[in-house]
């Protein structure tokens, strides 16, 4: 979720968060949405030590505008047959 009731206007603030999300590299797919949380991203990472960075520069970018998150894993294993 982000506050939206910090010292920086909050659409100010929003619009460059979402903007910071479709650059970030890590970020396949981000969306505004309404009820219990502002933003939806998805993130693609090749271990957890690259999940863990791309979330820190993400929760620091935003920082005092963060007031929650939360994060789901689903990992997916693709094979191909011979």
């Amino acid at each position: 979720m982000i506050n939206e009731s910090n010292s920086k206007n909050g659409h100010e603030a929003s619009e460059e968060i979402l903007s910071f999300l479709k650059e970030h590299r890590a970020v396949n797919w981000v969306a505004e949405t309404t009820g219990n949380a502002d933003l939806i991203a998805v993130l693609l990472y090749k271990n957890s030590e690259d999940l863990a960075n791309s979330i820190s520069s993400i929760t620091q970018f935003i920082g005092e505008n963060l007031k929650e998150h939360s994060i789901s894993i689903y990992i997916s294993e693709i094979k191909f047959t011979r």
